[in-house]
């Protein structure tokens, strides 16, 4: 029973990270924070590197914790039925995590200075790592690849057209 429960939860870790990793971080936040890098000039990152690793830290963490928060005020307003309202507050998050995103790429060095911080990102590199290694991961990663290799495919769509939306004409002859 210990069993089953377990990889009940590892499925379920997969798929929110899947859809994690492939909706949100591919589509949203990696090319906002390429826009961001590109953006912030010079002497702000010249002036972010030059903090030590405790006002660095502060620095990656309030945006951080902003973030997280409307994350859990967009699931506030999901769960009320307020549906665009919540996309809105999610779109401000995906902006916010960015600038801590990226504030942690600069500091990054100086941040695993710090011993609990230093132990909690390798944790959560432990897991990550571990998820991306289960044999439920590996295989919907696979079947997603030949999914959007489907729909890549021009010709499938000719297909799909012919099989499911011209059986109308069939009937009319």
């Amino acid at each position: 029973m210990l069993n089953k429960i377990k990889i009940f939860l590892e499925f379920l870790g997969i798929i929110i990270f899947i859809l994690f990793e492939e909706l949100i971080w591919d589509k949203f936040i990696y090319p906002f924070k390429r826009f961001l890098s590109k953006i912030i000039s010079e002497h702000i990152k010249v002036w972010i590197a030059a903090r030590t690793s405790y006002q660095g830290l502060i620095l990656f963490i309030i945006p951080f914790v902003i973030a997280e928060s409307l994350g859990l005020i967009s699931a506030y307003y999901i769960s009320l039925g307020y549906i665009f309202i919540a996309i809105i507050i999610y779109l401000i998050k995906i902006a916010i995590a960015s600038i801590s995103f990226l504030i942690f790429n600069i500091l990054k060095e100086k941040l695993l200075t710090i011993y609990y911080f230093e132990r909690s990102y390798y944790y959560i590199n432990f897991i990550f790592n571990y998820l991306k290694n289960t044999y439920v991961y590996i295989n919907i990663k696979y079947k997603y690849s030949l999914f959007k290799k489907f729909f890549k495919n021009k010709s499938n769509f000719k297909y799909l057209k012919e099989r499911y939306f011209l059986i109308k004409e069939k009937f009319k002859e």
